[in-house]
């Protein structure tokens, strides 16, 4: 590898990661008055636009949460980067890592489902699609956002080790992890029966 090909790798790692931080939930609920950090659950995600502002401004989050993810993926694999698969998914990375440790919001953030399902979708539109398909069930059945998470990410991980190749096998577990990591307060409240639920 030339240096200037390192260069360029690490200046679309880096844009990458930039885009990933982009606070736009946080940035949608300012612009309407309210401070995500200050109201609801406290995260700076979709779901806390939901609860304070409703679901349309919640949706229109959600899908800029989850371009951060899709087109520095796409851009890279079909693109920029078009024989590198690896590269590709670490570019989803760099973004699903932007939005969980901005510097927009003093390294901190969202919880990276929504930016790892944009990711996804750049890298295994099937196993988005199964993920998407059992998150909206799950959510639709419990109104629990965090559970429909976790079931989305577990799903694309057991159609990724079922017919994905080794590296997405990999990628699936790590986001899945990721993931879980992300969401222990609210695996605690599950456990204890406490975790709110979407009206």
């Amino acid at each position: 590898m030339s240096l200037q090909s390192l260069f360029s790798y690490l200046i679309f790692l880096t844009l990458s990661y930039l885009i990933g931080s982009l606070p736009f939930s946080q940035w949608i609920a300012l612009s309407k008055g309210c401070d995500l950090r200050k109201v609801g659950s406290g995260n700076v995600g979709a779901t806390n636009v939901y609860r304070v502002l409703g679901l349309r401004y919640a949706v229109f989050a959600g899908l800029l949460d989850a371009m951060k993810g899709f087109l520095p993926v796409f851009s890279a694999r079909f693109i920029f980067f078009p024989n590198s698969e690896i590269f590709a998914i670490l570019v989803g990375f760099a973004a699903m890592f932007g939005h969980i440790s901005s510097p927009f919001m003093n390294f901190k953030g969202g919880k990276g489902v929504a930016t790892g399902a944009g990711a996804f979708l750049g890298l295994d539109p099937g196993a988005l699609t199964v993920g998407f398909i059992v998150w909206f069930m799950t959510l639709k059945g419990t109104k629990i956002m965090s559970l429909a998470s976790i079931f989305g990410a577990s799903s694309v991980l057991i159609y990724e080790i079922l017919i994905g190749s080794i590296y997405l096998k990999v990628v699936s577990l790590i986001a899945f992890l990721i993931i879980l990591y992300r969401h222990r307060d609210n695996i605690k409240r599950l456990l204890r029966g406490e975790e709110l639920r979407l009206k």
